[in-house]
């Protein structure tokens, strides 16, 4: 299951593939993933 703060991090086209990567990934990457979405989806382009 996913928190909801994970879900509202990011946009819902990264939805299906951070959830991917979160099942099969040690929770260090998960998280490291997890920022690197959220800053992708926050930064200035």
């Amino acid at each position: 299951m996913v928190p909801a703060r994970l879900e509202r991090a990011g946009p819902h086209a990264t939805g299906g593939a951070f959830n991917s990567v979160q099942l099969s990934a040690p929770p260090v990457v998960m998280r490291e993933t997890f920022f690197e979405i959220r800053f992708t989806a926050t930064a200035p382009r």
